[in-house]
């Protein structure tokens, strides 16, 4: 993706500094074209993080739910991402809501 000029973000809660240089290497990431925000003051108005729970069976009808409630409150500009751990189950999520999956 970044060969095609896209840009991509990297997020995660559990890498620690030490293993940092591992894992650009591993990524093939030059660390003089990233903006690297660590131990940085990174809250940004516009953005929110939200964890929803829900019980084992009903992740469909919740999203549904969820997802309609933020885009009546945010439309037009609503831009909701969904993360999700399984590459299958975020396809089927993606048929089901009607929206793009990455």
């Amino acid at each position: 993706m970044t060969e095609k000029g896209t840009q991509v973000i990297y997020l995660t809660a559990t890498l620690p500094p030490t293993l940092q240089p591992a894992f650009l290497h591993a990524a093939a990431l030059d660390q003089r074209t990233l903006t690297i925000c660590r131990d940085e003051h990174t809250t940004r108005t516009n953005i929110a993080y939200y964890m929803h729970g829900y019980k084992q069976g009903t992740l469909d009808d919740t999203l549904t739910a969820l997802i309609a409630a933020k885009r009546e409150k945010y439309r037009p500009k609503a831009q909701i991402l969904v993360f999700y751990l399984s590459t299958n189950k975020t396809k089927q999520l993606g048929k089901y809501l009607s929206c793009l999956v990455y």
